[in-house]
This record gives C-alpha cells, sequence and structure tokens, in this order.
C-alpha cells in the first residue's frame, strides 16, 4: 500500500498534535515513561506488556473510552486478533488502568 507524502505527513502532524494536547492535560505529579509515553501509575506493567505485544502503545494514548468500551476493545481483539484470555484479576487491574488514564474527558465533547 503506497502512501503519498502529503498523506504521511497530515497523519503525522494530527499525531504529534494529539500527543500535545494529551501531554499538556497530564498534572504535574504524572509521569510518563520515556520509552512508550504511557502514565506511570498503578497497572501501567500490565498494559504495557498486553498491549504492546501486538501494536504500539500509542493506539492507546490516542484512544479515549470507559470502562465498557475498554472491555468492549478486549473482547473483540480476544475474538478477531488472537488476545488470550486474561486472568480475571489481570483483566480488571488493565480496566482500572485504561479507564482511569485513558477514559474519557469532559473536554472530549465540547
Amino acid at each position: 500500500m503506497r502512501y503519498s507524502i502529503k498523506y504521511v505527513c497530515t497523519q503525522f502532524s494530527v499525531f504529534v498534535f494529539t500527543l500535545c494536547v494529551f501531554i499538556s492535560s497530564l498534572t504535574a505529579q504524572d509521569k510518563i515513561d520515556e520509552e512508550t509515553g504511557f502514565i506511570i501509575a498503578k497497572g501501567f506493567k500490565i498494559v504495557n506488556m498486553a498491549c504492546t505485544l501486538c501494536h504500539s502503545s500509542q493506539i492507546v494514548i490516542q484512544s479515549r473510552s470507559d470502562r465498557e468500551g475498554w472491555l468492549e476493545t478486549i473482547r473483540r481483539m480476544q475474538a478477531e486478533e488472537g488476545m488470550v484470555n486474561l486472568d480475571p484479576e489481570i483483566e480488571k487491574e488493565i480496566l482500572d488502568y485504561l479507564s482511569t488514564y485513558y477514559g474519557w474527558r469532559s473536554d472530549d465533547f465540547e
């Protein structure tokens, strides 16, 4: 599949803008993992391990959903992409992390 330079530059610009908006929304106490860009908090390690097996961390960082939406995403990846079934405690930790740090924000609806 071939993409034009204009298309690639546009997509990259959108990504950089999204990343800048996201980083600027963090509070001073939020620490970011330099390698992945994930917020370092409880659940970070398991999310990093589970999610980056198949795709980059940027897919998660750019996404927003509530807990139910993240669960639907996990179920879809299990059904369509071959993701393993998760231990319920691990799944809960992943959902806690994702819904807390990559959940919907009030400014997403403005």
